[in-house]
């Protein structure tokens, strides 16, 4: 008996994998863009401020403009990421999760900036730690 349901199960477990169709491949990013991409930049670029950054939370453009620059130089859209990456540039967020999004974002965008990066780097402390801003315990 244990060895016909040994049978059994070995049998099912072999064919249930050919019975279950696998899911269909993610969309690729890059040179063909998963549908709704071209609008979703439309809508970005046209809520882009007139200095170049962005803003959904007050007090957060750091924040918000990063990750549009981010997002932007991972589709390779070069419409208002120079705006943007200038605006990164031109400033040092006081928290260092802002100032650590900045650093990245203009990494993505190719326009490294090595006074951000020894800023950020100069705020890790003794315990490999970052605090929330420059004189802040991590």
């Amino acid at each position: 008996m244990i060895k016909r349901i040994s049978v059994l199960l070995l049998s099912l477990a072999l064919a249930l994998p050919a019975a279950i169709p696998l899911p269909a491949a993610a969309p690729a990013i890059g040179p063909t863009r998963p549908a709704g991409t071209a609008s979703g930049v439309a809508w970005l670029l046209a809520r882009q401020d007139a200095g170049g950054g962005w803003t959904n939370v007050a007090g957060l453009t750091a924040r918000d403009t990063a990750v549009v620059v981010e997002a932007l130089a991972a589709l390779g859209q070069t419409g208002g990421l120079e705006r943007g990456a200038a605006w990164l540039a031109g400033r040092e967020p006081a928290p260092t999760d802002l100032l650590a999004r900045a650093v990245r974002a203009l990494q993505a965008a190719g326009r490294a900036d090595a006074d951000l990066e020894a800023a950020l780097a100069a705020r890790q402390r003794n315990d490999w730690g970052w605090g929330f801003a420059a004189a802040s315990f991590s």
